[in-house]
């Protein structure tokens, strides 16, 4: 980003990571894991906890003028 994003400070702790071109979130799991009974349950877990960065990313992307 060129400037800041309406509506985060300057040094908003976070902001260093709007500068970034791409975000990647990745876990590795083997077959026997994805075969589980309880894979569905641990993932839904995992992508939860993703919320919050895909919130922020959003946030970023709806205050940035074009």
């Amino acid at each position: 980003l060129k400037s800041m994003p309406r509506g985060y400070e300057k040094d908003h702790p976070a902001i260093e990571f709007l500068k970034l071109k791409s975000f990647t979130a990745t876990q590795v799991y083997n077959v026997s894991e994805v075969m589980e009974k309880d894979f569905v349950k641990k993932i839904s877990h995992k992508l939860i906890a993703l919320k919050p960065l895909n919130e922020f990313i959003n946030r970023a992307l709806d205050t940035e003028e074009f």
